[in-house]
């Protein structure tokens, strides 16, 4: 096995190079906040998502991507009863306007906008420093209205 470890130094600009069969690494990282490092922010539980967020405000790394991840997560529930509000406002409309096959395909189309929009928004509050919380309930606040608007007609 010809693997080594390549060291190189720089101390005041003169560049040394050294070949190592081992090395050992000091780092501050433990193999847990390495792995969470390396893992997306969609793929962690709320727990996981709650350490990491700790962890990079700790060492005064920008955590915005994370939180807004963990507010996605705990208002998916309001975000599904939501879709099944608009849903329920397409279906029980009024009966006589159209066919069945049109609202579910009217249902399915506002379901994708809803998605597009929340995904946008939710973006769109990381881009220009907006809380998490302001870009993960705009749609819902929105759409949500509409659909009770649209139930009680």
């Amino acid at each position: 096995n010809n693997a080594y470890i390549r060291k190189i130094n720089a101390p005041n600009l003169s560049i040394s190079s050294k070949s190592l069969a081992r090395l050992s690494w000091q780092g501050q990282l433990s193999p847990e906040q390495l792995k969470a490092v390396s893992t997306a922010p969609g793929s962690m539980s709320i727990t996981k998502l709650l350490q990491h967020i700790r962890y990079l405000n700790n060492s005064k790394q920008d955590s915005s991507a994370h939180i807004l991840k963990l507010t996605q997560k705990l208002l998916q529930p309001i975000n599904m009863m939501i879709m099944i509000l608009l849903a329920l406002a397409f279906i029980f409309g009024s009966q006589r306007q159209s066919s069945m096959g049109y609202k579910m395909m009217f249902g399915i189309l506002w379901g994708f906008i809803y998605y597009l929009s929340n995904e946008m928004a939710a973006n769109a509050a990381l881009v220009y420093h907006f809380p998490a919380w302001s870009g993960v309930l705009v749609t819902p606040i929105a759409l949500g209205s509409f659909a009770a608007y649209k139930l009680s007609r």
